[in-house]
C-alpha cells in the first residue's frame, strides 16, 4: 500500500522550531517544536524527540527556510559580528538536523527574502491568511491558539509552504 505523497516544512529557529505538515498540497497540521536548551548539543535531542513524536518521518520533501546573513552597512564591534555568525550557524545546523533526520526524498531550500521579503510579521500574516482554504484555517487557526505570542513562527512555517506549492 502506497501513502499519499508529503511535505514537511521547517522554519528553524534557536529556540523553537516550527513545522508545517502538508498532504499533497493541503496544510494537514502544523506543531511549534521548543527546544529545551539553546546550546546546540544540548538541543538536538529535543529536536529528534520532538520530531518523532509529533511529525511523520520519511516525507518525499523536506522544505526548510534558508539562513542568510544580512550585513548591509552595519557597523557592529567584532564581538557582535562573532555573535551573529555563530547564531546564524546553530541555526544552520539545527536546519541541517532536521532535514536529516526525517530522512525525506529531496530536501528545498528558499531564503526569506524570495518567499516573503522583507515586510512585517503582520504582511506575511495577512497574505499567509488570505491564501488558505477554509479546511486549513481550521487547522492554523487551533495552532495558533496553543502557541500565543510565538505564532509567527507557524505563520512563517505555512507562508513557506504556500510559496513551495507557489499558492500566492
Amino acid at each position: 500500500m502506497t501513502r499519499p505523497p508529503y511535505t514537511l516544512v521547517i522554519d528553524p529557529g534557536e529556540q523553537h522550531i516550527a513545522v508545517s505538515v502538508w498532504g499533497g498540497e493541503t496544510l494537514a497540521a502544523l506543531e511549534l517544536l521548543r527546544l529545551a536548551h539553546t546550546r546546540v548539543g544540548t538541543s538536538l535531542g529535543w529536536v529528534a524527540m520532538g520530531l518523532a513524536k509529533q511529525v511523520p518521518l520519511d516525507p518525499d520533501t523536506v522544505v526548510v527556510e534558508e539562513m542568510v546573513y544580512y550585513v548591509q552597512g552595519r557597523k557592529d564591534t567584532k564581538q557582535a559580528e562573532a555573535s551573529k555568525t555563530e547564531a546564524l550557524l546553530r541555526l544552520a545546523f539545527i536546519s541541517g538536523f532536521c532535514a536529516g533526520y526525517a530522512r525525506p526524498g529531496q530536501v528545498v531550500t528558499y531564503p526569506a527574502r524570495e518567499w516573503k521579503g522583507q515586510v512585517p510579521k503582520e504582511v506575511t500574516k495577512r497574505r499567509v491568511e488570505s491564501i488558505l482554504t477554509p479546511a486549513e484555517r481550521t487547522v492554523y487557526n487551533a495552532a495558533l491558539v496553543q502557541v500565543g505570542k510565538l505564532s509567527h513562527n507557524l505563520v512563517d512555517a505555512t507562508g513557506l509552504g504556500l510559496y513551495h506549492f507557489r499558492r500566492k
